[in-house]
């Protein structure tokens, strides 16, 4: 018993304040709906009421007057207080709109029930249509107020009818008494019970029918919104493709799905940057590792040569010596790279200054013919110069020039071009080596990425740490500026910056030249 009280408290609760937004809307709507319907019928009622009993005070008005205006006729003729059926008064006078009284009686316009009181109240005559009578209050005179001359009230029924009579009661003139109308409201009360009755069907029938309209509407309109909210949880269960149906965007419902579609959308494109950077670091992290790993293997296995008596070999006491120096020196420059590039992610702001492309251009290119005579290499520079780093500028040029080296077989021609385009530097390096595909091309500013895909690397190896080009990119990047790189017209690879002038950023209307 107890379960079955609480399960129907429950439902109970739920009907009367549901947690659904339909439902809360449905309650609403007929919430109003029918207070609105109550109104408009108590409104009604009340006129109609009002209506009735106006009409009835109506005829007790005239009725009064045209009895007033009789009993007056005979008493300015100074008889005494008369009847107005036929026969005599209290002195035997008589009236001449006796019979005309009679007839209107008999046709029922007049009030069913009259009485004429004296000075002293007594009645003189009462006269009644048959049947029930008023209740009249036994002190009738103090009824009318100070200064009025006639009083309307209601009064019960001798009979004990709900209806009762609604009763006028007047002075009569020259304080000869009082008369006393009385009219049954049984018409008045049949007809406000009918009306009643009909009220009550019409409230009934409205509300079912509008309720029924609302209900359905407002589950029509929410069913998009419904939509909505599965399409939530299954993205929430992580279905991250689902999207909700669009519709009409001139409804709050469809803006809201349009609003939720671009949030999903931009959910999705986070949360893959997300994963593709998280990608990228292991990867990044993988391949720092590895770049370590190499060298510190060759130094453990040059140490564990001098433990096992290279000291004793001068030869291999060299060899040995020479070999960690090596290793440690690459490891010094891969670590030197990560820092730079780590420092260049946090944001750092770089040194400002005025810097002369052209010159670091010719220092890199003399370096470099220094360097690796067994490359070819040809400077084209015009005028250029921009606000920046000139230390990290012209680590940029090293580096560019070091991938030739390490990605071209000897003997391959090379060109170093530096000039203006716009209000930006654009500096471009090409080689007329194996060069790479367009797909390669969009991702060589990757760290430690490689073509073949291929880590492995000896310890002899002479090749860079695989972050010369990802420092070009992110100190181009510091500067406002863009590389690119991109398959070479008759082959070969090349590599172009654009710096703006400022090193703060460049415009919309700058851009890459379409040939070298």
């Amino acid at each position: 018993m107890p379960d079955r009280l609480r399960r129907l408290r429950a439902l109970l609760r739920n009907l009367v304040r549901p947690k659904a937004l339909h439902g809360k809307l449905i309650v609403v709507v007929l919430t109003s709906l029918g207070l609105g319907l109550s109104i408009a019928c108590i409104g009604t009622y009340l006129w109609m009421r009002s209506s009735l009993l106006s009409r009835v005070d109506v005829q007790l008005s005239g009725t009064a007057k045209f009895a007033q205006a009789a009993i007056a006729q005979d008493l300015d003729s100074g008889k005494a207080l008369p009847t107005l059926i036929g026969g005599t008064g209290g002195t035997g006078g008589t009236s001449n709109v006796a019979g005309e009284w009679n007839d209107m009686l008999s046709a029922g316009l007049l009030p069913s029930y009259l009485e004429i009181r004296d000075a002293q109240g007594r009645a003189v005559q009462r006269l009644t249509a048959g049947g029930a009578a008023p209740v009249l209050p036994a002190s009738l005179a103090e009824r009318i107020p100070a200064g009025a001359d006639h009083v309307v009230f209601g009064a019960h029924s001798s009979d004990g009818s709900e209806a009762g009579f609604q009763v006028r009661l007047d002075r009569l003139p020259h304080g000869a008494g009082m008369l006393v109308l009385a009219v049954p409201l049984d018409d008045v009360h049949q007809t406000l019970i009918a009306l009643e009755i009909g009220e009550i069907v019409v409230w009934a029938v409205v509300f079912a029918a509008v309720g029924w309209v609302t209900a359905r509407r407002i589950t029509s309109a929410l069913r998009p919104l419904n939509r909505i909210g599965d399409e939530a949880m299954a993205i929430r269960a992580g279905d991250l493709d689902r999207r909700v149906t669009p519709t009409d965007p001139d409804t709050e419902v469809g803006r809201l799905g349009i609003a939720v579609n671009t949030m999903l959308g931009r959910h999705q494109e986070a949360f893959a940057e997300r994963q593709a950077s998280e990608e990228r670091l292991r990867r990044f992290v993988a391949d720092a590792s590895h770049e370590l790993r190499t060298p510190l293997t060759s130094i453990r296995g040059y140490a564990e040569l001098f433990r096992r008596g290279a000291s004793d070999r001068p030869r291999d006491l060299a060899l040995a010596m020479a070999r960690i120096e090596s290793e440690a020196a690459r490891m010094g420059v891969l670590v030197d790279e990560l820092l730079l590039l780590a420092r260049l992610d946090s944001g750092r702001p770089l040194e400002r200054g005025p810097v002369d492309l052209v010159r670091l251009a010719q220092d890199a290119v003399a370096d470099f013919r220094v360097a690796c005579p067994s490359w070819p290499i040809e400077l084209d520079a015009s005028p250029a110069s921009v606000l920046g780093d000139g230390d990290r500028l012209r680590q940029v040029l090293a580096n560019l020039l070091a991938n030739v080296r390490q990605h071209t077989p000897p003997g391959t021609p090379a060109r170093l071009s530096v000039r203006m385009h716009g209000d930006a530097a654009l500096i471009e390096v090409a080689d007329s080596g194996p060069g790479l595909t367009a797909e390669h091309c969009a991702k060589v500013f990757e760290r430690f990425y490689r073509a073949d895909a291929s880590r492995a690397r000896s310890a002899d190896a002479d090749g860079g740490s695989g972050l010369g080009l990802s420092i070009v990119d992110s100190v181009v990047g510091a500067h406002g500026g863009k590389a690119v790189a991109r398959p070479g017209r008759g082959g070969g690879l090349v590599v172009a910056i654009e710096i703006p002038r400022t090193g703060t950023g460049l415009s919309e209307e700058n851009g890459y030249p379409a040939t070298v």
